[in-house]
Formats: C-alpha cells, sequence, structure tokens
C-alpha cells in the first residue's frame, strides 16, 4: 500500500486502541504522517506509539495534540530520529525527556497548553533559548483555557505559536 498519510482525529481512541494501531504503523512501508489529536491516548499508549514509530524510522510528522498524556512524555520518544514534526500541545505534561534533545531531525516542536510544563523542563533540548522564549510568551500572554483534552470542540485558537527547533550541528 502506498498510504503516507494517517489522520484518526476525534476517534476517542484511548491506549488500548493506540496499542493496536502501534503494531499496524510498525511494519508500515510508506507512511510519513500520523495525526491522532483529540482523542484520549493516554502515556501508556503513546509509549507504544513511540516504540511502534521508532522501528519504522520513516514517520516524519507525529500530532498528538488534545490528548490525556502526561504527567511525563514517555523516553521512548527520544528514538523517534526519523521525525521532523512533533506536536504534543494540549496535553498533561508537566517534564520532556532530557533526551528529546538528541532528535536531531526534528524542526518543530509544539508544547503548547501543558499548563504545568514550565521553562525550567525543557533546559536540556536543542536551542532551548527559542523554546524558553516561546514559553515565556505563551505564559505572559495567559493563553490557555480550562479546556479539557479530548472534549469536542477543544482545539481553540491560543495566540501562542508552535516552536521552532533547529537541529543542533
Amino acid at each position: 500500500t502506498t498510504l503516507k498519510t494517517l489522520k484518526l482525529r476525534y476517534n476517542e481512541i484511548r491506549d488500548q486502541g493506540a496499542k493496536a494501531l502501534a503494531s499496524a504503523i510498525e511494519g508500515h512501508p510508506c507512511l510519513e504522517s500520523i495525526n491522532l489529536g483529540n482523542n484520549i491516548i493516554g502515556s501508556e499508549g503513546a509509549e507504544e506509539l513511540a516504540r511502534a514509530i521508532a522501528a519504522n524510522g520513516k514517520i516524519k510528522k507525529l500530532d498528538l495534540r488534545y490528548n490525556v498524556i502526561g504527567p511525563s512524555l514517555p523516553d521512548s520518544f527520544s528514538s523517534l530520529t526519523s521525525l521532523e514534526v512533533l506536536d504534543i500541545r494540549a496535553n498533561r505534561l508537566t517534564s520532556l525527556p532530557k533526551s528529546l534533545g538528541t532528535l536531531t531531525n526534528l524542526k518543530e516542536l509544539v508544547v503548547e497548553r501543558n499548563h504545568e510544563l514550565k521553562p525550567s523542563t525543557l533546559g536540556s533540548i536543542s536551542n532551548a533559548v527559542e523554546l524558553l522564549k516561546a514559553i515565556k510568551e505563551q505564559e505572559d500572554s495567559g493563553t490557555g483555557g480550562a479546556e479539557q483534552p479530548g472534549g469536542q470542540g477543544a482545539e481553540q485558537p491560543t495566540g501562542a505559536k508552535a516552536m521552532e527547533v533547529e537541529p543542533s550541528s
């Protein structure tokens, strides 16, 4: 099959469903982009997805916005070496693994609306200065709200911008 993009937003996919998807993703030869935003995937499902995506080695874009991942992003995300875009906005993250900074192909990391994620937890990521500035701007602008991940209409414009991460040399 030549499927390159998989979009499964707003399907109430939970950890068990994410695990089932992981086994299909792992051996898919052409898949480059996965959008699982606005579901109910927690850390357990996210970890299985990350393992499968790492084994696949071809996926460049992963969108897990508006899920319930947290309080930490699983360490397995640091093995996603082919990833160029990672969108984990509006989850329940309080920290990111230090090893995330080793993803040399990562060009865009979106973490906005993780209200408990503080700039001090981003210190080891490549070009952390830009990330810190973006988080600070978000905090200063008061963006975000009480909307819970996974709910209908949860995605609202926030005014915060995606954070660009340039690969380190």
